[in-house]
């Protein structure tokens, strides 16, 4: 569990799954906190701090891609 004011004072990108970033170079975020949501695990170069899944039927079509080693340490 993350303490409160953990990440005061720290940025925070928010990443969209659209075709626009295949243009983007993801590493410029290593360092940074990022939340990303249903299956930017598919951009094999990016692995997001916490993902959000916004249905069943994505959790379900893509299970052994959200729940494996790449987000060991997400959340």
């Amino acid at each position: 569990m993350i303490q409160k004011n953990y990440f005061k004072n720290k940025r925070c990108f928010i990443i969209g799954t659209g075709a626009s970033l295949n243009d983007f170079d993801m590493s410029l975020l290593k360092n940074e906190i990022t939340i990303s949501f249903n299956n930017i695990l598919l951009k094999s170069d990016f692995t997001p701090n916490y993902l959000c899944v916004s249905d069943t039927t994505v959790m379900e079509n893509n299970y052994d891609l959200i729940f494996n080693d790449r987000m060991k340490d997400g959340y």
